[in-house]
């Protein structure tokens, strides 16, 4: 073989090389396993992707489940809200909004020492309590003729909720019907400071 035909040779397959890196293929042809490597890494992880899957369709199972129970309160159902609130309860026992609503449930029930139970569970499990639960809590122990607990339950919301006008109100009246008038000091001194301590404030 002459020089010139080596050269021609050597001219031909750079001219493959350069038309292999032209068409893009130079991954399969000079690098198959980097190419191997970078498609397996492309791939996505379905045993991931179904993990999220799966915890997507448990959160809005949840929210559904929430959702039913709310209508089915504010429409009087108390069968579809019962229903829907024991699938929850079964999901989490200490979910503290499934309790919230069961004591509502209770509450329309006028079952009230029942309630007064979830909305305490329910409170001692949110660090601050909310308003709205403490309220209900209040109103589940007044309504269940139970002073001493509902005086608690109110001290336990004026710890939380130094401002809320109501509560002191109550407070002041539920501890003397109690007989427990000391229980009610600070709160009738805050409501005279504000100028509240009219009879039909209280």
């Amino acid at each position: 073989m002459t020089y010139i035909e080596k050269d021609r040779k050597i001219l031909r397959f750079a001219a493959l090389f350069v038309a292999l890196l032209a068409i893009g293929c130079d991954s399969d042809t000079l690098a198959p396993t980097a190419r191997s490597k970078n498609a397996d890494s492309d791939q996505p992880d379905r045993s991931d992707r179904s993990d999220r899957l799966g915890e997507s369709g448990e959160f809005a199972a949840e929210v559904d489940g929430y959702q039913t129970a709310l209508l089915a309160l504010s429409r009087g159902d108390e069968p579809s809200a019962d229903a829907a609130i024991r699938k929850l309860l079964l999901r989490d026992p200490e979910d503290p909004k499934a309790l919230e609503l069961w004591g509502d449930l209770l509450l329309r029930r006028k079952e009230f020492d029942q309630a007064a139970q979830q909305f305490q569970a329910v409170a001692e499990s949110i660090d601050p309590p909310p308003r709205q639960v403490l309220d209900k809590l209040v109103e589940a122990r007044m309504n269940a003729g139970q002073p001493y607990q509902t005086v608690a339950a109110l001290q336990q919301t004026l710890s939380q909720y130094p401002d809320h006008s109501q509560a002191r109100y109550d407070l002041v009246g539920t501890s003397a019907m109690a007989g427990l008038t000391f229980a009610g000091l600070d709160s009738l001194r805050w409501m005279a400071q504000r100028g509240q301590t009219d009879v039909e404030s209280l």
